[in-house]
């Protein structure tokens, strides 16, 4: 009994942090990949 309850409590847990993770990321604008452009040589 004590490991389906240990089972439940890290599978909502994980579903908590995903769920977080994702809102944070639309909330916040994260970018998908960045470049950067540095200055040509003179």
């Amino acid at each position: 009994m004590l490991g389906v309850t240990f089972y439940g409590a890290a599978y909502m847990s994980y579903g908590n942090l995903d769920a977080s993770y994702r809102y944070s990321y639309d909330r916040l604008q994260f970018e998908d990949f960045g470049i950067s452009f540095h200055a040509a040589p003179e």
